[in-house]
């Protein structure tokens, strides 16, 4: 079987550009969309053929897809550190979905040392480029209180993505230091008043009390329902 994946990995890098209708001066953009016709086809080896080149000039799309290419090994051996190399190329770019998969690789740690760390450094960069599935991330991080992501939550906290707003029900509600009638009183809000909320646990709501990522917990039954974000 290794022996297969060799000789096609072989016959993959040996293509000639001829194959590819790559003749003439073609734009990057016109090469990569032929590329995306060959993949849609299942022709593993022409996108290859295409998109390879690319990449080798810095072309991030090109990157990012040759990088699933060694991931997924389609026509050659799996290589996730050769698929990291690439996505770490676009990624470096600014390409949003090369950040998406340096953060699930370090995450899921396949192939590579798992680093959540890292992780989270590329989903942040993809999610405050709108990468809704990189938000979605951080938000199940912030809401099962990751200690990975806590120095963050300054940051975080004044973000509509990740926060939700809701309104205090009664005046004099009681802010306290953690969730629980034991835990000191830290602030006071009134009705009306509108709160930041990051996450709920056993029947009390964690909000951001200020700019620097301070927070404390609510009763959430003192919150109204209408969570928005």
């Amino acid at each position: 079987m290794q022996t297969r994946l060799r000789a096609l990995s072989t016959a993959l890098l040996l293509l000639p550009l001829a194959a590819c209708g790559q003749s003439g001066q073609p734009s990057f953009e016109q090469r990569f969309a032929r590329g995306l016709q060959a993949l849609d086809r299942g022709n593993y080896a022409e996108a290859y053929c295409y998109w390879h080149p690319l990449a080798e000039k810095g072309y991030a799309d090109a990157q990012y897809r040759i990088g699933w290419f060694h991931a997924n090994g389609h026509g050659m051996p799996v290589d996730v550190k050769t698929a990291i190399e690439w996505w770490t190329k676009a990624a470096k770019q600014g390409h949003v979905d090369a950040e998406l998969a340096l953060g699930l690789a370090y995450t899921n740690g396949d192939g590579i040392k798992r680093d959540p760390e890292k992780a989270l450094t590329w989903y942040l960069a993809a999610a405050k480029k709108g990468q809704e599935d990189a938000r979605d991330i951080i938000r199940k991080m912030v809401a099962a209180n990751d200690a990975v992501i806590q120095p963050y939550l300054a940051q975080l906290s004044d973000l509509d993505w990740v926060t939700t707003r809701r309104k205090v029900k009664n005046n004099a509600t009681h802010v306290r230091d953690g969730p629980g009638l034991r835990h000191k009183v830290v602030a006071t809000f009134n009705a009306g008043d509108e709160v930041r909320a990051l996450r709920s646990s056993a029947g009390w709501t964690q909000i951001v009390l200020s700019h620097k990522g301070d927070t404390g917990w609510v009763l959430d039954r003192l919150l109204d329902k209408n969570a928005q974000r």
